[in-house]
This record gives C-alpha cells, structure tokens and sequence, in this order.
C-alpha cells in the first residue's frame, strides 16, 4: 500500500489493500491510522470516521487520545455531523482545556455551528492558550469580546 500511495500516488488502490487488510485483521491499528489518513487526504470524512471513531475508543496514551479526538472533530465536522461533533469537542476540551489543537478544533465546530456565544468563548480559550505573537492573540480577544454575551463553556 506505501508503494501504491507514496511512489505511484494511487490512492484508491493503496485505499482498496489496506481495505483488504482489514477484513483479514479487522483490528490492525496500523492498517486503521493509514487508511484513515489515506480517506482524510482524499476529502472522504465519512469513510475516514469509522475509523477514527475504532481508533479513538482504543486510545490509551494521552497524546493519542487528543491527536485522534481532534482528527476525530475535523472528521465528523467533514460529514456534516455537527451536533456530534459540538459534544466530541466538549468532553476533549473538559479533559484538555490547555491543548492548542484541542481548543483550535473547538473554534471549528464554534464556527460550523454558527453559534456566537460558542464562537466568543472558544476565541478567548484559544487566545488563552495560544503561543501566538501578541498582536494575533489580541485579535482573537477583541473578536471574542464583539461576540454576544454568553455563558461559560462548562465541562
């Protein structure tokens, strides 16, 4: 599949071996992460989420846990999904409210669900725990701050 996909960039076949994979080893993890990543490449989320979502409930390791949670969020956000993608970023941000890439995929889903008192808080959240240059954390409060009043984020 690493050759079809990296050397002769034929992706659907890379895509249809790792498939073939699965069905013999329908728990390969490394088979899972790079079709996942193979259907995230080609801008096919629905396909991309089933796998995450196996992926995800396996985690063990914080880092993976927060690295597939937000691939996790981007894909169901992808699908259209955005009541359950607003619920998957909630219980990451409850757990890893300092993480940048957990509180930038928090802003997406503000954003997809065009929910001003989400947007508000989620922009000072991530201006809170951005390594940003001043001058970029600053816009992200003065956005955070034309937001409607809202309440807390609560977790």
């Amino acid at each position: 599949a690493a050759i079809l996909e990296q050397r002769l960039a034929r992706l659907e076949d890379a895509c249809a071996e790792l498939e073939r994979v699965l069905r013999e080893h329908p728990g390969h993890p490394s088979a899972l992460r790079w079709l996942a990543d193979l259907y995230e490449r080609a801008g096919e989320p629905q396909k991309s989420l089933p796998l995450l979502e196996r992926l995800f409930a396996g985690a063990t390791e914080e880092l993976e846990y927060i690295t597939l949670g937000v691939r996790r969020v981007r894909a169901l956000l992808g699908a259209g999904q955005i009541k359950k993608a607003q619920q998957s970023v909630k219980d990451l941000y409850t757990r890893t409210p300092a993480v940048i890439a957990v509180a930038e995929a928090r802003l997406e889903v503000a954003r997809a669900s065009q929910d001003p008192t989400e947007l508000g808080s989620a922009l000072e959240a991530l201006a809170r725990v951005s390594v940003e240059e001043p001058r970029l954390r600053s816009e992200m409060l003065v956005e955070s701050a034309q937001a409607p009043p809202r309440r807390r984020f609560e977790g």
